[in-house]
């Protein structure tokens, strides 16, 4: 199997008259206002999902195992028509507005449902998502994933059979909420949760999290078809 280098970007990297991905969105998508000053209901409180001590065990041991990605990293020669594919030209906006290796580093593993064991298969269970994988991350103190939305590639690789337009994220807080932890879908800013709040939010919407807290902040993002 070839084997890609990576490159972490930097501002002085992004091609010449770059024109940032959020500004092709502002004239694209009309689903959303792009104001920050608007009232919105992009966050969708979903039922609370059960959460157990050997599930957050499990999750603080796994993710000392699982790699780190950085936001700001790609992979060589997908800077070349970076247009033609959005998760890239999502990291470049990220460098165009800032960020860097230092502070977007992430751990981070997706797994389909027949990979994932049976604490992570139950937490899938609950969402009624169907044909769903989950996502492992860890984000530490000083760490951000930055304003983005998602283009679930990781899925749609696995299910080349279904329309991306049923697909759906549910984005769920294994622990209580703890200083600094912060997520942000659209104009709305989650904090204060319990252990096992879950949200969602519609198609194409942004989102971000960060951690400017003391403790490692930990998420599950189940994503599959939504169950009419």
């Amino acid at each position: 199997m070839k084997k890609f280098k990576s490159i972490n970007l930097k501002k002085e990297d992004l091609p010449e008259n770059y024109e940032s991905h959020i500004t092709h969105r502002k004239i694209v998508d009309n689903s959303w206002h792009f104001d920050p000053k608007a009232q919105d209901k992009s966050s969708i409180i979903l039922p609370r999902i059960e959460i157990n001590n050997k599930l957050k065990k499990f999750l603080v041991d796994f993710c000392n195992t699982i790699p780190s990605e950085i936001g700001t990293s790609i992979r060589e020669g997908e800077l070349e028509n970076y247009k033609e594919n959005n998760l890239i030209w999502n990291k470049l906006d990220h460098v165009y507005h800032g960020y860097n290796a230092n502070n977007t580093e992430i751990s981070y593993i997706r797994l389909n449902y027949s990979d994932a064991n049976e604490l992570l298969k139950n937490v899938v269970d609950q969402t009624n998502l169907e044909q769903a994988g989950v996502g492992v991350i860890r984000l530490c103190p000083g760490q951000v994933i930055p304003w983005h939305y998602d283009n679930h590639v990781f899925f749609n690789a696995s299910n080349k059979d279904k329309s991306s337009s049923y697909v759906e994220r549910h984005m769920i807080f294994p622990f209580d909420w703890d200083w600094g932890h912060i997520f942000q879908i659209g104009n709305n800013v989650l904090s204060n949760w319990e252990m096992g709040a879950s949200y969602t939010w519609p198609k194409y919407r942004y989102h971000l999290a960060a951690n400017a807290g003391i403790n490692d902040f930990y998420m599950l993002a189940i994503t599959g078809i939504k169950n009419s």
